[in-house]
């Protein structure tokens, strides 16, 4: 990420790389002004505030080249907003006021347009209560000097979900943000799977197993585990076919093999071993798992038999 503090002024040294010759306080430069003015038509002129360059005097001539879309100083700032929206990552600077910099494209596409007003606050350009945080979070960084992420949930359904980096920059406090709403997707219905399984579990006759394109279960559940009463690390070395009695086993491994071709939902009658030694009579339903158009596995539910 590029920086303005350095390489923005072209053949003029910039504010800290400055000599002292170049150096002088507002007393200085208004009892010797003819003297600076001078200097200041060769190269810019620091005026110090507390020790500190505050202000520069330049020629009329620097100062039109610095403001010429042809400056260099120009000519990085359209390099640095060509890189910013390349980047699939959403990108927001602001500067030492906390103001907006720039917006990427990424950015602007996620938020809105508003959000690509140079000068606002994120108060003002994002709607509360999601402005206001960011803009404290970025103040705290400012304060501290220390990178941090925060994950952000913009709605209730984890449809938009935003992790976002704050790095603090010699100018101000950049915003790096990565979409997660995909990932937080997944982990909800992940979670809702189990919650699912953990609530069939305590029924005792009824389970759900997931069957991969090999005959082996993917994902040992609770409920089949309570059903069956193998221990999950067993079921995980086990195809599922041979949970089923001898009488069975064909009609189940028939199944699955129908269900991984393509074929359509379906349900058999077969008699499951259960604690080693029993059979227990269930009811056994298939159906396919796609990824985009292809079977990646199979879904099966059991429920005990009347």
């Amino acid at each position: 990420m590029t920086s303005r503090k350095s390489g923005d002024y072209g053949s003029h040294p910039a504010p800290g790389a400055e000599s002292r010759q170049d150096q002088a306080t507002a007393s200085q430069l208004v009892r010797n002004f003819g003297y600076w003015q001078d200097k200041a038509r060769r190269h810019p002129v620091y005026i110090l505030h507390r020790g500190r360059p505050r202000l520069a005097l330049s020629s009329i001539e620097q100062f039109r080249e610095l403001q010429s879309p042809d400056s260099p100083q120009e000519r990085l700032i359209n390099e640095r907003d060509v890189v910013l929206d390349a980047m699939r990552d959403i990108a927001i600077l602001l500067d030492r006021e906390l103001r907006i910099v720039t917006v990427n494209r990424a950015a602007r596409t996620y938020f809105g347009r508003d959000l690509g007003v140079a000068g606002m606050s994120l108060t003002a350009a994002l709607p509360e209560p999601v402005g206001g945080y960011l803009d404290d979070t970025a103040r705290r960084i400012r304060a501290s000097g220390t990178m941090e992420r925060i994950d952000l949930r913009l709605d209730d359904t984890g449809s938009r979900s935003l992790s976002l980096a704050f790095a603090p920059y010699p100018d101000g406090v950049a915003l790096v943000g990565t979409d997660i709403s995909v990932q937080d997707q997944r982990d909800l219905a992940f979670s809702a799977r189990q919650s699912v399984d953990m609530a069939l579990a305590e029924l005792e006759d009824i389970a759900k197993a997931r069957i991969n394109p090999r005959g082996y279960i993917a994902r040992p559940t609770e409920s089949l585990t309570r059903m069956t009463g193998i221990a999950a690390e067993m079921l995980r070395n086990v195809r599922y076919a041979g949970l089923f009695d001898l009488s069975s086993r064909s009609r189940v491994a028939d199944a699955i093999e129908h269900i991984l071709d393509g074929g359509e939902p379906m349900r058999i009658e077969a008699g499951l071993v259960v604690r080693g030694t029993e059979t227990m009579p269930v009811r056994v339903a298939f159906a396919p798992v796609r990824r985009h158009v292809v079977v990646d596995a199979v879904q099966t539910v059991l429920v005990a038999a009347a």
